[in-house]
């Protein structure tokens, strides 16, 4: 059987002037879709405003680069919160 595992973020910014609502909201609604559907807790690291570790930049880094040598053969991430785009300068 493969094996999967996944990663799912979800910052909602509470207390700040870019506060969102729903992001929370979306994880575990994801994290339910993926336990009826063959993931098991184990399968899933899970990152909010509200968990134990916060997604800051080190530790949402952190966890791809467990999730991409976990060497699980399926990966799925999925990522809610806000988001924004930096021009390319130097094509790499």
């Amino acid at each position: 059987m493969p094996t999967k595992k996944a990663l799912l973020i979800g910052i909602n910014y509470r207390g700040t002037s870019s506060a969102l609502n729903g992001c929370i909201n979306d994880v575990l609604s994801m994290q339910a879709y993926l336990l009826k559907n063959g993931y098991s807790v184990a399968d899933l690291t899970v990152m909010t405003d509200l968990t134990a570790v916060k997604p800051s930049r080190r530790n949402i880094i952190d966890a791809i680069l467990d999730l991409v040598i976990s060497g699980a053969d399926r990966l799925f991430f999925h990522y809610s919160g806000h988001g924004s785009w930096e021009r390319d300068t130097n094509n790499d």
